[in-house]
């Protein structure tokens, strides 16, 4: 069936309602789609905040029923931010919309979509055909081993594939839906079971990741290890590493120690001269002290090469955004943000990064985790910020 556009002028829109009631809400950020972007939009995003998460399957189905887009990713979020403009911890519902092109949601798993029965619960019968061996997938699910494993089968078997997008606490109502016209409505439950993934227009989509991070000390390999628990760097006692590494800080990264240390894993073993992109970063939970060990927040392998990072959200020059102005830079900016950062620095950092030519346009989701890509290939990131681009198609 053919898509007729009606109204509107922009590519896309970010509209976000703090309106107490849920319906009403709702209606604030139709109107305002719909007379930016008009009607069949090919992809609209709707995150609901606070209590209106209880009403995302109402809201949902209005979004749909008004707007007839191509594809709706819904989920229920922790803070979404729009502009200058946050729901914070209270209630929201926000809307992104836009004419990205073409764009699909697939079920990525073969078979009836359910993970394959053995041993290892977590590992897929195999992808659906539907999945392109190349281009920007958006990926919805929870956070947890399923979705990891998902990852781990793109990274094998759809190497070409960048993948991005967010993953939230488990029992969270997300999902993707097909347009209206088809049988599946979301009142109850998602129209694709999660994880679900949808593929984007390659030509008009560009995935980019925020790392926020400055590397401190050296690369160094781990020589001993106990599941999170790092017992040993470079030979040496892992505590004792970062009793020297704190001592060789100078002022201005001492009180960003302050706010915690993070540990920095290479995902590229072919990987020699290590930067920002290289590593995936997690919080360091702690530290043992009987042990002279470091607890990191997943497991740390033995061989694999760390070095500690310390978040810096000052640092300009790690969004990989075409600059103000040009012609990469005429469509829309989505990010999906980690738990680490809150929708009002989230908002700060859009302010700063988003091009001008995108006003009203750029659009953030606070979610467990984010998958970008890094090194070779996409992963499960707690800390900072993913997401994608996009320019209106010719």
């Amino acid at each position: 069936m053919s898509r007729h556009h009606t109204s509107g002028t922009a590519a896309c829109r970010a509209a976000l309602s703090l309106h107490p009631l849920a319906a009403a809400a709702t209606g604030e950020v139709v109107a305002e789609a719909l007379d930016a972007v008009g009607h069949q939009p090919d992809l609209a995003i709707v995150v609901a905040t606070g209590t209106h998460r209880g009403s995302l399957g109402a809201i949902v189905d209005t979004v749909r029923e008004l707007l007839a887009p191509t594809v709706t990713v819904y989920c229920g979020a922790s803070g979404v931010v729009a502009g200058s403009s946050t729901s914070g911890d209270g209630d929201g519902v926000l809307l992104w919309v836009g004419r990205t092109g073409p764009v699909t949601a697939v079920q990525p798993r073969a078979g009836a979509g359910e993970p394959a029965v053995g041993a290892d619960a977590t590992t897929f019968s195999g992808l659906s055909d539907d999945l392109p061996h190349h281009g920007t997938l958006l990926v919805v699910g929870t956070d947890d081993p399923t979705t990891t494993a998902l990852l781990d089968e793109l990274a094998q078997h759809r190497p070409g594939l960048h993948v991005v997008g967010g993953l939230f606490a488990t029992g969270a109502r997300l999902g993707v839906s097909p347009p209206v016209g088809h049988t599946e409505t979301t009142g109850n439950a998602p129209a694709i079971a999660t994880p679900a993934v949808v593929v984007l227009n390659d030509t008009t989509t560009r995935s980019v990741a925020s790392h926020d991070f400055r590397s401190v000390g050296q690369p160094m390999a781990v020589t001993a290890a106990d599941d999170c628990l790092v017992l040993e760097l470079a030979g040496r006692p892992a505590l004792d590493m970062v009793d020297d590494l704190i001592a060789e800080l100078d002022a201005g990264e001492r009180m960003l120690a302050a706010d915690g240390l993070h540990l920095g894993r290479v995902v590229d073993s072919r990987a020699t001269d290590y930067t920002a992109a290289d590593f995936v970063v997690t919080p360091v939970r702690g530290v043992v002290t009987a042990r002279r060990a470091v607890a990191a927040s997943e497991p740390v392998e033995v061989g694999s090469v760390v070095q500690f990072h310390l978040h810096d959200p000052g640092i300009a020059d790690t969004w990989p955004l075409p600059p103000p102005g040009s012609a990469a830079s005429d469509g829309a900016v989505l990010f999906i943000t980690a738990a680490g950062a809150d929708a009002a620095a989230v908002g700060e950092r859009l302010d700063m990064v988003a091009p001008t030519t995108t006003t009203g346009t750029t659009a953030g989701i606070v979610c467990a985790a984010g998958i970008a890509p890094v090194g070779q290939r996409s992963w499960r990131r707690t800390v900072g910020v993913s997401g994608m681009t996009f320019t209106a198609p010719d």
